[in-house]
């Protein structure tokens, strides 16, 4: 036959537990009671209702006060680890909720990546070791998609992209095109080139799906400038290769094309067009809706890009 289960009503609560703590390490119900800043019925009524509940005498009660049973030590060990483990739970949860831990997701171009945004990273992890950075390539189009639809916190991304007016966006990172050719091309001594000039000779392309692609080819077109690329190709690193080959020329943003110039022996020329200086953007969702961790590195990012100069 089954056990008889106490009508009495269900205490096994976190303030039950931390009351029934408080009388064994009280040794007493009036000593907790002002550890508690309760009165002693309310606390004794909570006990008996707890042996009640579990079917056990939990403390035997003596004119000096209250000494646990054995159930009631073995008790007292459970709640400890209870209380300590939700203790640490709303530690780990306040951290959240201070912006000093959580997760950002950070999607950039490449420009983005191989310029001034790891050194911000790196300052902004130093600074706040509990927060976990997700970061991802990706052309710019696709940035400010990710943070439109959601699946990104915070975008870099070129000017040449529209954002949708529902982000909010910032300057952040001044970037100069510049034109890359092989240490032994006509044009690799010169000071400064145009793209129509540049247009005449052997010409290597970005995909049209990329940020300097779309430019390149928007310029072209409201210039009436010619340009018919020799090859096409998808990212920067292809494009290097082929230039350090002899096989045409290109234009890349200046952070993705001098750290490379001397192992690969190549030429890094600046475009002369105003067009070719411009600040690559940050754009983020409003700002009520990101994380306090996110909105924290926002505010370092900003920081961080006003103090760059052109």
């Amino acid at each position: 036959m089954l056990p008889q289960v106490s009508a009495a009503p269900i205490r096994l609560d976190l303030v039950t537990l931390r009351l029934f703590l408080a009388v064994v390490e009280e040794g007493g119900i009036a000593k907790a009671a002002r550890r508690e800043h309760l009165t002693g019925p309310a606390i004794s009524r909570r006990l008996t209702e707890l042996e009640e509940w579990l079917g056990v005498k939990l403390v035997e009660r003596h004119a000096r006060g209250i000494k646990p049973t054995s159930a009631g030590l073995a008790l007292a060990v459970e709640a400890r680890a209870v209380l300590g483990d939700v203790n640490r739970i709303h530690a780990k949860l306040s951290e959240y909720a201070t912006g000093a831990r959580g997760e950002i997701r950070i999607y950039s171009g490449a420009s983005g990546l191989v310029g001034q945004l790891p050194e911000d990273l790196k300052q902004f992890v130093t600074e706040n070791p509990l927060v976990k950075l997700q970061v991802k390539e990706r052309h710019s189009p696709e940035v400010v998609r990710a943070v439109s639809e959601g699946m990104a916190d915070i975008g870099i991304y070129a000017p040449s992209v529209s954002a949708p007016g529902e982000l909010d966006v910032y300057p952040y990172q001044f970037i100069r095109l510049v034109l890359i050719t092989s240490t032994t091309h006509p044009l690799a001594q010169r000071r400064a080139v145009g793209l129509a000039e540049a247009a005449a000779h052997d010409f290597i392309g970005l995909s049209a799906d990329s940020a300097l692609g779309l430019l390149l080819a928007r310029v072209a077109a409201e210039q009436r400038i010619q340009l018919n690329p020799k090859l096409e190709v998808v990212g920067h690193e292809p494009m290097r290769r082929l230039v350090e080959a002899g096989i045409g020329i290109g234009i890349l943003p200046d952070v993705c094309a001098l750290p490379y110039a001397r192992a690969m022996r190549l030429q890094c020329i600046p475009l002369s067009d105003s067009w070719a200086r411009y600040a690559l953007n940050m754009c983020t969702r409003p700002h009520e809706t990101l994380s306090l961790s996110a909105r924290r590195l926002l505010s370092h990012l900003i920081l961080r890009a006003g103090t760059l100069k052109e």
